[in-house]
């Protein structure tokens, strides 16, 4: 039987360390995960491109809303696990 690998979440996956744990992750063969701020107008484009980057290689991305964080935490830990799972 195969050993199942470990599913990864990275918390701020687009910043300057995330970036390098995502793609850490990736090489390593791990389910990964993108936890990032939501895109907005303005979002600037490399941004972008690093999401849509992610994507391609088969990163799921969630955007959440970080104000939200601490008021619904328990929220976003079930969502996480379900969507995870």
């Amino acid at each position: 039987m195969a050993c199942e690998k470990s599913k990864i979440l990275v918390f701020g996956a687009t910043g300057y360390l995330g970036l390098h744990m995502v793609k850490a992750s990736l090489s390593m063969g791990h389910p990964t995960y993108a936890y990032v701020r939501p895109v907005k107008p303005n979002t600037n484009p490399s941004k972008l491109d690093l999401l849509k980057e992610f994507e391609s290689m088969g990163v799921t991305v969630f955007q959440v809303n970080t104000w939200l964080l601490p008021l619904n935490i328990h929220k976003l830990y079930l969502y996480l696990l379900i969507s995870i799972h």
